[in-house]
């Protein structure tokens, strides 16, 4: 194995040989692997036409779910009923959609039913998911469970926040629209 490293980067020359069952082993031709060492060295970057991974915003993802349940559930006449009497249609909302899993993922344990999924919107978030268990009392550890469990409590941690910024964005919406028709 042979290593190099550039400012940031380190390339790694791992001996790769074909051992296929029944088959001649292939002469060894390595392949290069390059490791950025920090976020902002893979930023804007593309391997085979991929983007890197990016960090998933929980937050931005969650009020998106917020905002599309409220609005099965409710016209946006009766959101402006509702936001007259803001602070206890938070908790109405906190109430119906914290074991709802098409937002948080609670009542099955799951949001994405997919454990790899679950994984991949991790990636990056592990602060976020301590400050979720910090927040809860430290009292469980989703970790034990899985990346679906990890998953389900950010997104039961940030409920309030995503319910908040989802009708601010409707209250933003009502504007726009000059208002409701009464």
């Amino acid at each position: 194995m042979m290593t190099h490293r550039n400012r940031g980067t380190t390339k790694i020359k791992i001996p790769v040989s074909a051992t296929a069952k029944g088959s001649d082993p292939q002469p060894d031709t390595g392949t290069t692997f390059q490791l950025f060492t920090s976020p902002r060295a893979t930023e804007g970057m593309t391997i085979s036409g991929e983007n890197y991974m990016e960090r998933y915003d929980y937050l931005e993802q969650l009020t998106s779910d917020v905002k599309d349940a409220i609005l099965e559930k409710f016209d946006m006449n009766e959101i402006a009923v509702e936001l007259e009497r803001r602070d206890s249609f938070e908790q109405e909302l906190y109430d119906r959609l914290f074991c709802e899993d098409s937002v948080t993922g609670n009542a099955s344990g799951s949001y994405y039913c997919n454990a790899w999924k679950a994984e991949e919107a991790l990636a990056h978030n592990l602060d976020l998911l301590a400050d979720a268990i910090e927040e809860l009392g430290g009292c469980l550890d989703p970790l034990k469970d899985g990346a679906e469990a990890c998953d389900v409590t950010i997104r039961c941690y940030l409920l309030p926040q995503a319910i908040s910024a989802a009708l601010d964005e409707l209250e933003e919406d009502l504007e726009e629209e000059g208002g409701c028709d009464e």
